[in-house]
Order: C-alpha cells, then structure tokens, then sequence
C-alpha cells in the first residue's frame, strides 16, 4: 500500500518516471524515504529540496537555471527521476547502485560497484551500497518501501 503522503503524487510522477523508462512505484519509495511526499521539505543541512531532495551542491546549474522552481512538485520530479535515470544507465541499470548513486553520488556507487563480484546477489549489492549512503540503510529502506507499495 502506498502512503497516502504519496499516493497523492503518483499521477504526477508516474508518467514521469515512465518517461525515464524507470519503475514508478521505485520513484515513489525515493519520493517516500526523501521527503514523505513534502514538496516543501528542505532537508536538516538545508541542501536537500523537494519531493525528490535534491542537493543544490550537487545540482548548482540545475538550482542556478531554475532558481525557486525547484519547489514546483513536476519540475522537481523531473529532475529527480533525470539523475537516478542517469544513475542507472552509468551504472548497468543495477538499481541497488543506482540508489546509492542517488544518495551518496555517482563517483561512490561506482567505486562500490567495481568491487563486488560479478556474481553478487542482489543482498550483497544491497549491503556493499549501503555501506556508503547516509544512514547506511538508505538503499535497502527504499527498496522496501518499494516492496510495500502496490498499485491499485
């Protein structure tokens, strides 16, 4: 079951992340551990914003371009589902990675990725990656947030 905090998101991000060729029900769990669908949500340290959090450190030019846009709900899905999209083809379209990518930058998820087996279980993918997100449980919440929601 999704969160009604956001299921009331879900016809706005859905063809988004569809557009992005990306799991909408995972966009919606990235949505659910970033913001608990808050549009206004700006994260402890003040860099994160939005529904998708997204770091003005890390997206200066996008933050430049759209200055106060990024508080425009389909705009800031737009630009959430862009990166974790990237994330994906960069990184083999390997999710678990992609989520870290998402949380602790590209460079990371692809070191981490470079060390694991070729044969790693999704369980093991899970935990080298979170080994380097913030919490050190960001991919595996997410990927159970996903696991929870279903769509009507």
């Amino acid at each position: 079951m999704i969160p009604e905090c956001v299921a009331r998101w879900k016809d706005l991000a859905s063809p988004i992340a569809l557009s992005y060729k990306l799991d909408p029900l995972l966009v919606l769990a990235i949505m659910f551990q970033e913001s608990s669908g808050n549009p206004d949500a700006v994260g402890f340290d003040g860099h994160g914003k939005g529904l998708m959090q997204i770091d003005d450190r890390a997206w200066p030019a996008w933050f430049t371009r759209v200055g106060d846009g990024w508080k425009d709900p389909r705009t800031n899905v737009q630009k959430g589902c862009d990166i974790f999209s990237n994330a994906m083809r960069k990184l083999n379209q390997d999710s678990a990675g992609a989520l870290c990518a998402y949380n602790a930058g590209l460079g990371t998820a692809t070191r981490v990725q470079s060390t694991l087996p070729g044969d790693a279980t999704l369980e093991q993918r899970v935990h080298a990656f979170d080994l380097h997100t913030y919490g050190h449980v960001y991919v595996s919440s997410v990927l159970a947030h996903r696991a929870q929601f279903e769509m009507p």
